[in-house]
């Protein structure tokens, strides 16, 4: 079942590769700056039938993910403005709010963690467990039924603020 998600999510933009525990299957540094082809996307899949899938994200895929884990990440992400975008729920009652890439953010690491407390995000370099037919991902806002947003403002800018810090180690 995970291939035909992976296909689907690959012929809809979208980069999928297989993983397992949140660890990529493949070696799949070339395709952070180049996409893959289908077949390959294909092979990956058919090979690992049991893996489950994983999106990446940065200017390659054009995707931006804040990943907001629990009630801690939620309480530090509350009134701030979140366009309505694509969001699925994680199985520990966290939420991936999906983005386009921002232009802004090309030159600078978008793969952070703990930008506020219990809350990433993923661009350059990095990846987010998807929905993936295992049942422990489920979409809240299905990219088949919702567009994904621009990055809000506020992201964008504590991003490249993170990136101007001191002594900031990447």
């Amino acid at each position: 079942m995970s291939c035909l998600i992976a296909l689907e999510y690959f012929d809809n933009g979208m980069l999928p590769i297989p993983i397992k525990d949140k660890m990529a299957l493949v070696k799949w540094a070339n395709y952070r700056e180049t996409r893959p082809e289908r077949e390959l996307v294909d092979y990956w899949f058919k090979n690992f039938q049991d893996a489950r899938i994983g999106l990446i994200t940065g200017k390659v895929s054009n995707l931006l993910v804040l990943d907001v884990d629990g009630q801690e990440g939620i309480n530090s992400i509350k009134g701030k403005e979140l366009p309505e975008t694509v969001t699925s729920k994680t199985p520990r009652g966290g939420y991936h709010y999906y983005f386009r890439f921002p232009s802004a953010l090309n030159s600078v690491p978008t793969t952070l963690t703990n930008i506020l407390p219990k809350v990433d995000v993923r661009g350059n370099g990095g990846y987010v467990v998807s929905v993936n037919g295992h049942n422990d991902y489920t979409w809240i806002k299905s990219p088949y039924d919702f567009q994904i947003a621009e990055a809000p403002t506020w992201l964008v800018d504590l991003l490249q603020k993170q990136n101007k810090a001191p002594n900031r180690a990447t």
